[in-house]
């Protein structure tokens, strides 16, 4: 199978490989979740905490086996373990259906020795407002969610590009329920 890659830079790129199958399985780690929430007359708050080992992932199945002990050395060297953090709360106006709500997630990188820049963060605001029984509902939300993201190389003289991500959307939902 022939491979041709071409940049804006002039470098060419051409690859010639042979077609090869082959089956494998990846394990993925396991992940440990703990929550909690309140109800406090018109206060709701929510957090969680969950933990992954990401070093425990592994390749198996049809592939050398000095190829799959590289990967999974590379996967212990590579990785690490990370714990990730959510809390949200949502407060309704008494009497009114009106409510507002705000949440924030930190997911740290699972690659090992990153900066906190690798980490995925985001941010979210909301307005809703709802009929007196709960029939009628239209909410909007706001996310931010921001991150810097290793690149890969593009050829021999192309240094590592390191990407800036920054990702705003508006998030809206409208619930009519028929009794």
């Amino acid at each position: 199978m022939l491979y041709h890659s071409s940049f804006s830079t002039g470098y060419t790129n051409i690859l010639d490989v042979p077609f090869v199958s082959s089956e494998y399985k990846i394990t993925s780690p396991f992940e440990f979740t703990a929550a909690a929430s309140v109800n406090f007359f018109f206060v709701t708050a929510a957090a969680e905490v969950s933990y992954t080992d990401y070093t425990q992932m592994r390749f198996s199945g049809d592939i050398d086996p000095t190829v799959t002990a590289t990967i999974n050395k590379k996967i212990l060297e590579k990785y690490t373990q990370v714990y990730n953090a959510r809390a949200g709360a949502e407060f309704r106006l008494p009497f009114t259906g009106l409510s507002a709500r705000a949440g924030f997630m930190y997911n740290p990188s699972p690659l090992a020795n990153t900066p906190m820049e690798y980490d995925r963060k985001v941010l979210n605001a909301g307005l809703g407002i709802s009929s007196g029984d709960g029939d009628l509902q239209f909410n909007v939300t706001y996310s931010r969610s921001w991150w810097d993201q290793p690149g890969e190389y593009f050829g021999p003289n192309v240094s590592r590009i390191n990407q800036s991500i920054k990702i705003d959307n508006i998030v809206t939902s409208f619930t009519l329920r028929f009794n």
